[in-house]
């Protein structure tokens, strides 16, 4: 049997598969969200804009005019309770050497704990 690279001449070849996405266009009924069109944030881009005031020199999430979200965390992070806090250097301690937990008691002791 005579094999072209590795084949078989009698066997059909699969064909290649090419894949066709057709481009989405826009619903005239969505709700739009988009706070800018997609030739107005090329334009951005290209001159160095801020996505949010057009004006150059930062970025949008370092805009000046930009309001506060209330996703950013303005709380200070909750203290732990003293059951919480052991069980946390526990957890920590529990991975370190002999040699490393004796560093840390040392400079603990040191430090007034």
């Amino acid at each position: 049997m005579l094999r072209i690279f590795g084949r078989s001449p009698n066997k059909k070849e699969e064909p290649k598969r090419h894949w066709h996405f057709q481009k989405k266009e826009r619903d005239p009924n969505a709700m739009d969200v988009d706070a800018m069109t997609v030739e107005k944030r090329d334009e951005a881009m290209r001159k160095g804009l801020c996505f949010g005031c057009g004006k150059p020199g930062h970025l949008n999430r370092d805009c000046p005019d930009r309001k506060k979200t209330i996703y950013s965390r303005q709380t200070p992070p909750k203290k732990m309770n003293p059951k919480e806090l052991y069980t946390h250097i526990r957890t920590l301690t529990k991975e370190m050497t002999e040699a490393e937990k004796d560093e840390f008691y040392k400079v603990a002791d040191e430090e007034g704990f």
